[in-house]
């Protein structure tokens, strides 16, 4: 029996010899160990973050276009300025900065949020919608914040139900709030009917047109978490002497604005 039992294991190593497989034993692991991905351990720029994507720049401003998938997550990556951000459709993300404690975080359609950089995180989504957002980096230094309403939707519901606000202005057919502001930079919540015209205020000063209504547009039907940016929902109005938006379309318009705050 002895005899045959070291017959047989001669046979073994020599047939794993000739097909090139370890010999082991018969109660061993046959599955290689698999090494972790390594950690990420430093940021990476903004431009550099994949789901970025720079769609406009000059002087003021450097405006991306994001969009992070359902359980998915972003690089760690920096923001070296302060920034606006608003989001479109509702998001529940966690975020994450660097050498802070995590933050959940439920985002609902329209939310407009001022964050001072520098700082760097990642934002990962744990909901099951995919966490749309135009980030704009602000190039200029921006001071004291003052917040007055949550997002746009908040800010134009305001309107109807406080018409004495002093943060709301009034025209024919067009209504602007706003949301919050800088010593540098405010963020406007603006509403054209159709066939009606809003005008800025304060022409000498440039502005960050947002086209709130613009990637709904663009959804695939039956695919609400396709990817479908970058799609261009920025326009920039430069200084002039009257700087306007005209609504001919046949349903109301709303647009987040930014206008920035030239020094005279």
């Amino acid at each position: 029996m002895r005899k045959r039992f070291y017959i047989l294991l001669t046979t073994i190593l020599f047939l794993s010899a000739l097909v090139g497989l370890p010999s082991m034993p018969a109660s061993a692991n046959r599955t290689a160990p698999q090494s972790a991905a390594p950690a990420q351990t430093t940021s990476v720029s903004i431009s550099e973050e994949h789901h970025h994507h720079l769609v406009l720049a000059n002087d003021f401003i450097q405006a991306y276009e994001v969009e992070v998938p359902p359980r998915e997550s972003t690089l760690l990556h920096r923001h070296d300025q302060d920034y606006i951000y608003i989001v479109f459709g509702d998001a529940d993300i966690t975020n994450a900065v660097e050498g802070k404690p995590e933050i959940k975080a439920h985002l609902a359609d329209t939310t407009v949020n001022f964050a001072k950089g520098p700082f760097a995180h990642v934002a990962r989504v744990d909901g099951n919608t995919i966490f749309r957002n135009i980030t704009v980096q602000l190039l200029q230094p921006q001071g004291e914040l003052k917040t007055y309403f949550p997002s746009v939707t908040a800010a134009l519901a305001a309107a109807d139900k406080d018409p004495d606000n002093i943060n709301i202005r009034r025209m024919k057919g067009a209504t602007e709030v706003a949301i919050l502001e800088t010593s540098a930079t405010r963020a406007l919540a603006v509403n054209v009917q159709p066939g009606t015209t809003w005008t800025a205020d304060n022409p000498q000063n440039t502005f960050l047109a947002i086209w709130i209504d613009r990637w709904r547009e663009r959804l695939h039907p039956g695919k609400p978490n396709a990817e479908i940016f970058p799609i261009q929902m920025e326009s920039w109005f430069a200084r002039s002497n009257g700087t306007s938006i005209r609504n001919s379309m046949p349903a109301p318009m709303n647009i987040l604005i930014l206008e920035f705050k030239n020094e005279n």
